[in-house]
């Protein structure tokens, strides 16, 4: 279970079954972690928001995700206010929501690196994951 300003998200049907016999009794939708973020879905598993982590210079935050018709799954540059309603983050400022994408990318247990901040991976993997990510020329 990952938790998002009081809204929680289940990773799967126990997790949900669980939520749903809890004493608050509520659960908002599922999530599915990425090796870049997390994906949020509504009740009927479609989805609607990625909380993303961007590799390049640390930064954390929410954009907008769809269902296309071949199967894939789609992710626009930001959020709108049906989104934000949703997620429950509409009166937050940027640096909030910066904050509250990098709570649950931590909470749902995606790694969280990237070249420049890597509070969650030793200076050694840091390294490999940089070198990897951004090849030295031969």
């Amino acid at each position: 279970m990952i938790t998002l300003q009081g809204k929680t998200y289940a990773k799967n049907a126990a997790e949900m079954r669980r939520a749903l016999s809890s004493p608050a009794g509520t659960c908002a939708g599922y999530y599915r972690t990425a090796k870049n973020g997390v994906l949020f879905m509504d009740l009927q598993k479609a989805p609607f928001a990625f909380a993303a982590m961007d590799v390049t210079n640390g930064g954390c935050f929410f954009v907008n995700a769809s269902k296309l018709e071949n199967g894939r799954t789609w992710y626009q540059f930001g959020t709108n206010e049906i989104t934000e309603k949703q997620l429950g983050i509409e009166a937050l400022s940027y640096s909030e929501q910066h904050n509250a994408a990098r709570d649950v990318i931590r909470q749902a247990g995606a790694p969280l690196y990237s070249r420049f901040y890597a509070p969650d991976v030793s200076p050694l993997d840091a390294a490999r994951i940089a070198n990897h990510i951004f090849p030295r020329p031969i």
